[in-house]
């Protein structure tokens, strides 16, 4: 299999084929490459022109771009060539005191421009805002995801309190608002699929509702390990529905690497969870001032972490791009 440029912007691929068997089927990328392709309506398209495919667009965004970014990833977003992420700015400032993420414009910037990058395959995850109401799409060529920011560190200062509110009025406010304020930046927050389905709640609405969640993320990355192992938790019918998200990235330790979220695991690949874990058996809130700070400690320690590998590889991969 073989391409080349036929006119500005555009590519064909070729290939040995019986034409009398096979149609044209376009496919346009989400910066206005266009690539037209061979195919048999009676079969799926095959890895093998997958790939080629790829290629393709690999070459077009070289000659477009003229440089790619070490370690083999490469910016997938024009808008983000040249761009810096500063993981200590507070998306709650531009969100005008409304929930930032819907409408903090630098936290969509910031996950538009970190997640846009390859998937284990080889093919693009490029991210778009194109769409009514759309936060940021992902479009490939078996599957369209509309995708939704949650945030992922919460210091439960007016959530659930009716269940620990006693608690967190004995806790250090300082402390409290030290939580909220770190779990403010980019590193407390993650994409997940924002479309409802069988109109049944979404992975971030079922969170928050399932009792044994309780919007921890620790909690819940360990039933994200489970969905890829075939096991069950919590939330497995809400992961199960949104399946197709999860496959794109394989297996669960391609799925922490892609999201930068290694250091919410132990040196053996297991969840570090925040508070002592019994199979989700015990409340998954904090029941006394003790295990409030002990929660503290860990998530503190993690998104500070996150932070610092967000940030390193941005100076990695967008550092002089353009």
């Amino acid at each position: 299999m073989s391409f080349s440029n036929r006119t500005p912007g555009y590519i064909r691929l070729k290939e040995a084929l019986d034409t009398s068997r096979f149609q044209q089927m376009i496919i346009r990328s989400a910066d206005g490459i266009q690539i037209d392709l061979p195919y048999r309506e009676d079969e799926p398209v095959s890895d093998s022109v997958r790939r080629a495919v790829d290629a393709a667009m690999d070459v077009r965004h070289a000659a477009c771009r003229g440089s790619r970014s070490s370690g083999g990833e490469r910016v997938l977003n024009e808008a983000s060539a040249g761009t810096s992420i500063d993981i200590t700015f507070d998306v709650e400032s531009d969100a005008g005191g409304r929930d930032p993420d819907k409408y903090s414009p630098t936290l969509r910037r910031y996950h538009q421009i970190l997640w846009s990058k390859r998937l284990p395959d080889g093919t693009p995850f490029r991210l778009d805002t194109q769409g009514q109401g759309t936060y940021l799409r992902y479009k490939g060529l078996d599957r369209i995801l509309s995708l939704a920011s949650d945030a992922i560190v919460h210091s439960y200062r007016a959530s659930y309190t009716n269940r620990i509110g006693d608690v967190i009025a004995q806790v250090d406010p300082d402390l409290v608002s030290r939580v909220f304020k770190e779990g403010s930046t980019i590193g407390g927050f993650i994409l997940f699929p924002g479309t409802v389905r069988d109109r049944k709640p979404t992975i971030n609405g079922a969170r928050g509702m399932n009792w044994r969640i309780a919007d921890r993320f620790d909690l819940t990355l360990e039933c994200i390990r489970r969905h890829y192992d075939g096991g069950s938790s919590p939330l497995t019918d809400v992961l199960d529905r949104y399946g197709d998200f999860f496959e794109l990235f394989g297996d669960f330790g391609v799925y922490v690497d892609f999201f930068l979220l290694q250091d919410l695991l132990g040196p053996y690949g297991g969840v570090v969870f925040h508070l002592p874990f019994d199979d989700f058996q015990r409340s998954p809130l904090p029941e006394t001032v003790a295990e409030y700070e002990s929660y503290a400690h860990g998530v503190l320690q993690f998104v500070a972490a996150r932070n610092a590998r967000i940030a390193e590889w941005a100076e990695n991969h967008l550092s002089g791009q353009g």
